[in-house]
């Protein structure tokens, strides 16, 4: 037989437990398929769970000390089944009830914060039907229970009570024929076992309630993790990009402070963090043109170090040209046209406009300079 205190390895594993309840029977040792697994069990005790592999087994019990069979049989063990083996009834020739074993399902969910879970078993083979109530209440936790049934759970405040065992009646008012304090912690479910003789009789263990804590199932529910919003398509994400950053840039420049800034900052953030590899790198490709065409531009408008260019003209560097001095007469009728025309740095200033200031006479070209760039 194979079994393991470690708890199941397994979904075909199953726990076994065994409770002696038979009021004649000495104390007892339990086998499964010729192998002991309890030994020396009293009337009124309850073994621990035992994890075991489902399937077939013979089930023997015998007299602790003589060794003598007083039952033997094949059971089923379903997987992931939790059971308490209850040895009940009697031993003895005269026994109303013969010895053999009730088999109970431990399959309570395991109760709430300050709450408790409490179920009947009735194993006294001489004691009438029977009520179950709490002193000083009207709270019933069993009605109507006869020899060898077992209750379903009831849910209770955890704490102490009083149990009432009654004659059954239709109003669960009958009288008291037995009582037990019990104490019920919270998250733990039970099961009351009525075992003894309720009469007395010779050479039995007298009636008494044994309260067991069971073997619970805690239930984890699956949860749907909720779905990703769907970003824009990403031939479509580049603009969006482009257009948030510039209501974001417009935004600040102005000074108008809104919301709506910061939420565009970080979907853009996130659609960035989307972008697959070869996006990126098209991104950066295409920004490493548009500087390198920026910089030949910028070479074109500054092919010289000296002379007359693009930037020196409409400022004072426009002198410059002195350097490259005319030895012709022809220069002299060039600055007589351009003493008549006003060639000079004046120019009308903008009063009212942010344009650009432009020169208020018309400058002819110079022929010969070294440079005069456009």
């Amino acid at each position: 037989m194979n079994h393991t205190d470690d708890g199941p390895s397994t979904q075909e594993t199953a726990y076994l437990r065994v409770l002696h309840a038979s009021p004649d029977a000495p104390a007892v040792n339990v086998s499964l398929n010729n192998e002991t697994v309890v030994t020396n069990l009293e009337f009124g005790t309850t073994t621990d769970y035992l994890a075991v592999a489902s399937g077939e087994y013979n089930l023997t019990v015998t007299t602790a000390e003589g060794g003598d069979v007083v039952y033997a049989e094949n059971i089923t063990v379903d997987p992931r089944s939790v059971t308490t083996v209850a040895a009940a009834e009697q031993v003895s020739e005269n026994a109303s009830e013969p010895f053999a074993p009730v088999f109970i399902n431990d399959d309570a969910y395991t109760p709430a914060d300050n709450e408790s879970a409490v179920a009947v078993a009735h194993l006294s083979p001489d004691a009438p039907t029977v009520d179950v109530t709490v002193a000083g209440t009207d709270v019933v936790v069993a009605d109507n229970v006869s020899y060898g049934s077992v209750t379903d759970y009831v849910t209770v405040p955890a704490g102490n009570y009083t149990l009432e065992i009654r004659a059954a009646t239709a109003e669960n008012n009958g009288s008291v024929v037995a009582t037990v304090d019990v104490e019920l912690e919270e998250e733990t479910a039970y099961t009351a076992y009525a075992i003894g003789s309720f009469a007395g009789a010779e050479d039995n263990e007298s009636f008494t309630v044994a309260l067991t804590p069971d073997a619970t199932t805690e239930v984890i529910l699956p949860v749907e993790a909720p779905p990703e919003e769907a970003g824009p398509p990403e031939d479509d994400r580049s603009e969006a990009d482009g257009e948030t950053g510039n209501k974001a840039e417009t935004e600040t420049a102005t000074g108008n402070e809104t919301e709506t800034p910061d939420r565009q900052r970080v979907s853009r953030r996130l659609g960035n963090d989307r972008l697959s590899p070869s996006r990126r790198t098209a991104r950066v490709a295409r920004r490493q043109r548009v500087l390198k065409k920026r910089n030949q531009c910028v070479a074109v408008r500054r092919p010289c170090e000296t002379g007359l260019c693009a930037d020196d003209v409409r400022r004072a560097r426009a002198l410059g040209g002195l350097f490259d001095v005319e030895l012709d007469l022809g220069s002299l009728g060039q600055i007589l046209a351009a003493d008549i025309l006003h060639v000079e740095e004046h120019v009308v200033v903008g009063v009212l406009s942010r344009n650009e200031t432009v020169a208020a006479s018309v400058v002819e070209e110079i022929n010969l300079t070294v440079c005069h760039c456009n």
